[in-house]
């Protein structure tokens, strides 16, 4: 552990020191994703050309918003 020090004050590289890996694999997270849910979607029997339907939602009723609890009063004692 010294000599590791020792070489690392000096500027050197320490004997026996890993070299960086070449350049790792990179992986494209969006074309994973992408043939994920692709097979998800055969697999559930769904096609690439079906389109989601779109309608709109049904109006609820509005409620009258809750009444506010009064300011408190001071007791007379």
């Amino acid at each position: 552990m010294e000599n590791l020090l020792a070489d690392k004050a000096k500027g050197t590289q320490p004997a026996g020191a890993e070299q960086p890996a070449a350049a790792a694999t990179v992986v494209d997270l969006m074309a994973a994703l992408r043939q994920s849910v692709e097979s998800a979607r055969e697999s559930r029997g769904e096609g690439q050309s079906e389109d989601a339907t779109v309608h709109d939602m049904p109006q609820r009723a509005t409620k009258s918003p809750a009444k506010k609890a009064g300011a408190s009063r001071p007791r007379s004692a």
